[in-house]
């Protein structure tokens, strides 16, 4: 779990159910840390929207663990809601003035 606290804000055991053997992990209610999927998003979403929470209710995981140098690791997503707040590009210098910072 260690590996997915990069990606997941406070997940806990009990977020998890694992069936090993079948090769899958599902895990239930997590928030994906906004930092590490930013860099995901911002290629397709304008530079003057920002997103301030992104939410999961389900990931599943599938590891084919027989056949895993053959086979693709699979992570089905459901939904993924995110949060945004739309800067205007004209009158938020402060955005301005930290997006040109990143970037």
């Amino acid at each position: 779990m260690g590996y997915l606290k990069k990606y997941i804000r406070g997940l806990e055991y009990d977020q998890v159910s694992a069936s090993l053997m079948s090769g899958e992990i599902t895990l239930h209610a997590f928030e994906l840390e906004i930092d590490a999927i930013r860099e995901w998003v911002d290629t397709i979403l304008p530079y003057t929207t920002e997103i301030t929470r992104a939410y999961c209710s389900m990931a599943v995981v599938k590891i084919p663990w027989t056949q895993i140098r053959y086979k693709p690791v699979c992570i089905t997503i459901p939904s993924l809601e995110l949060d945004c707040t739309v800067h205007d590009m004209y009158d938020d210098v402060e955005w301005n003035c930290k997006v040109g910072e990143e970037g």
